[in-house]
């Protein structure tokens, strides 16, 4: 194991949160982040490893926590039995700064096993014919390299087109993709090919690779942002390592075609590509992506404006985790007051109202009781006052529980951000500051320590990703934690940011 799956396995054992652990070993919570997810290897000198295996010996504080760590090791019956702490730290000590399995106990593994094991009789080795269906090389195609892959891409989404069939296309690849980028043309064909099978009727289950490295895995999911916000794609993703020496493609419209190809490391060059119509051929494919698909986790849910009760659940679910907070966008509704919401819903035929005075209570109780003991730094982007006055000033996503947008009025805005600064006044871990709208180009990032990121499009027509994988989350929390320095968060800077808004809501209700 490496020093990041080490360091990842003791943190989810022990429940421990990027800031806690940096907090006990004096480092930055973001420099923890990249340590976890391999972005950043310690020198074998490094102090804090010590510090940190001091953290998790005291945070063992179950037995079955410091068997599994044990177990983790390979540790023999007399690890088991040790309790104390010194002792529990200089075996995790020494475990962390292991790079690679002591070569003792894969050589004496592999006795072991020798001195068990017996000699194939290859005289016993029979081979019958059961007579198995085995399709016809009229119904193959085979193609070679980055062309091949874009050959093979452009006929298995003709074949899908032309079927007139409704499939759920099954997706995945972990090879280079430099066959789609090299030709930017293709990449304009292949966008238009996919979109053309949505728009007939298909769906699409895509696995993503996340052991690629943060910047690689986000160019990817990047470009299929304007395919996910069409709703009929499902993300998902492989929650373990690869060790990434093979490289498998594998697309399949069931009934239809399936394209598959392998190849050892990036280079496509030599990669043999195979174009299968034939049923059997597809149906044994399709049952090899559902084996790999079983074991996959969602990479994101994506919620339209139609998702109403789904996205009220699931952003319920999201805030009921108690972590740090980043926040950058327009003001958040869970800092609305409800006898702003219950005014503005009774204005409106929206049905049913009281469901949604029930939910924008739930969320106000869980943000305030997430203040309490976590810091909430929002980045907050103010409306222009003229579009409040012209009625073109949205309420962030409101769409999705009233069914169509709402806008602020100056009442309503106004309430808002006295709300806003009623926060900053009575709960130390709650922080603002506003920042211009150049800097946010029509977006909530909403990121939760460790935990999950939402990001919502403020712009019709509406569409919020909530992701929880971990190279994500700390990818987004990262880039929101870099602009939330400590001096954003002093008492000056709250006194000047309740003068700004007061400002704000003084303009506003300027005639």
């Amino acid at each position: 194991m490496t020093f990041a799956e080490k360091l990842d396995f003791l943190m989810t054992l022990t429940k421990t949160s990027n800031s806690a652990l940096a907090q006990w070993t004096n480092i930055d919570p973001s420099y923890i982040s990249r340590l976890r997810r391999g972005d950043r290897t310690p020198a074998s000198n490094e102090s804090y490893t010590m510090s940190m295996a001091s953290y998790f010996s005291k945070n063992c504080s179950q037995d079955f926590q410091w068997n599994t760590i044990v177990e983790m090791m390979g540790g023999t019956n007399l690890s088991r039995s040790i309790n104390d702490k010194d002792t529990r730290k200089d075996l995790i000590h020494s475990w962390l700064n292991e790079e690679k399995p002591a070569k003792g106990s894969m050589v004496r593994g592999f006795l072991d096993n020798m001195s068990i094991s017996q000699p194939v009789g290859l005289s016993s080795v029979s081979v019958r014919d059961d007579g198995a269906v085995r399709p016809s090389l009229e119904n193959a195609l085979i193609a070679y390299g980055n062309t091949g892959m874009r050959e093979s891409a452009r006929i298995f989404l003709e074949k899908v087109v032309q079927s007139g069939k409704k499939h759920a296309l099954l997706l995945f690849s972990d090879q280079d993709t430099s066959w789609i980028t090299e030709d930017p043309g293709f990449m304009k064909e292949w966008a238009q090919l996919l979109t053309k099978a949505l728009m007939s009727g298909n769906r699409i289950k895509i696995i993503h690779t996340v052991s690629r490295n943060i910047d690689e895995m986000m160019t990817a999911i990047r470009a299929w942002v304007p395919l996910y916000m069409t709703g009929a794609i499902e993300p998902f993703y492989y929650p373990k390592i690869r060790d990434g020496l093979f490289k498998r493609t594998l697309y399949v419209a069931p009934g239809t075609a399936a394209v598959s190809s392998a190849a050892m490391g990036s280079d496509l060059s030599d990669t043999s590509l195979f174009i299968v119509t034939d049923e059997v051929s597809v149906a044994s494919f399709e049952r090899e992506f559902m084996r790999y698909l079983n074991m996959c986790k969602p990479l994101m849910k994506i919620y339209k404006k139609n998702d109403t009760a789904e996205f009220s659940r699931d952003l319920l679910d999201f805030e009921a985790s108690r972590s740090n907070v980043r926040v950058e966008g327009p003001p958040s509704i869970y800092t609305l007051p409800l006898n702003t919401v219950e005014r503005i819903i009774s204005n409106i035929s929206v049905l049913p109202k009281q469901d949604i005075l029930d939910f924008m209570r739930n969320r106000s109780d869980l943000f305030e009781r997430n203040i309490l003991t976590n810091v909430y730094m929002h980045q907050i982007i103010l409306p222009e006052i003229d579009d409040v006055r012209r009625g073109n000033a949205e309420i962030v996503i409101s769409d999705y529980f009233c069914g169509i947008p709402i806008y602020y009025t100056a009442r309503d805005l106004t309430e808002h951000i006295s709300n806003i600064i009623r926060y900053l006044q009575n709960f130390s871990n709650y922080h603002v500051r506003v920042i211009e709208s150049s800097e946010n180009k029509g977006y909530i990032l909403y990121a939760k320590e460790d935990r999950g990121v939402l990001v919502s499009k403020t712009t019709p027509p509406s569409v919020t990703f909530i992701m929880n994988e971990s190279n994500l989350t700390a990818a987004f929390w990262d880039y929101l934690d870099r602009k939330a320095y400590p001096g954003w968060m002093t008492e000056v800077s709250r006194a000047e940011t309740i003068a700004t808004l007061e400002k704000y809501i003084e303009s506003l209700n300027k005639e």
